[in-house]
């Protein structure tokens, strides 16, 4: 009896971490939400044991197909390994670990295959640009236990239930850091490009000058 209510109540928040996202199905960022319904891993249709999760990967990232057989990350979790890796909401994922991937299913089985804490490879396509980035995976079922319990966490009947569904104030914390860490790298860069640039004009002038 015990099994069924925490089952159910599982079930619950599934569907309510559907809702907040529109209906849709979720990508690897929140598909914990769904797997929770399991007990142990993914059983395949064959019935032979799946994968625990505990060994299956997760870097944060909603995904959906696009035309032309394209992968477009939809969302970044925050502070997720995707997030920090550099990853951004608009990119195509190309490849994960060396893989291509053309849709959304086998780019979330191929981050799934990630192996929790060890480094890999993520190819993107922005502005027309491949771009390869590193990313080290979380596990798919420690990020599982801390989103329903940022969810249980919550009252339901609070209007915010639904905001930045499984993100705590933690997780936000950490973001906010790292936005102003990588916005300070920026700044940065572009301070240096302006000071080449200004380099460069005063070598002019005194060429003239001469």
């Amino acid at each position: 009896m015990l099994k069924f209510l925490s089952s159910a109540c599982l079930i619950g928040i599934g569907l309510l971490g559907l809702a907040a996202l529109g209906g849709q199905r979720p990508g690897n960022a929140f598909v914990p939400t769904l797997a929770a319904m399991q007990e142990e891993g993914n059983k395949p249709q064959d019935g032979t044991p799946g994968q625990p999760l505990a060994n299956n990967g997760w870097i944060g990232v909603s995904l959906e197909d696009t035309k032309g057989q394209e992968v477009l990350v939809r969302d970044v979790f925050p502070a997720g390994p995707a997030a920090f890796a550099g990853v951004r909401a608009g990119d195509v994922l190309l490849k994960v670990a060396g893989t291509p991937v053309d849709s959304r299913d086998t780019a979330q089985a191929a981050i799934e295959r990630l192996v929790p804490q060890r480094q890999a490879s993520l190819t993107v396509q922005r502005k027309g640009k491949s771009v390869e980035l590193k990313v080290i995976p979380d596990s798919l079922a420690e990020f599982r236990q801390r989103y329903i319990s940022e969810m249980m966490r919550r009252d339901p009947r609070d209007p915010k239930y639904g905001q930045r569904h499984g993100v705590s104030d933690a997780d936000m914390h950490v973001e906010l850091i790292r936005r102003l860490f990588e916005q300070h790298q920026r700044l940065e860069s572009s301070l240096h490009e302006l000071t080449q640039e200004v380099q460069a004009l005063r070598k002019e002038v005194r060429a003239l000058q001469k």
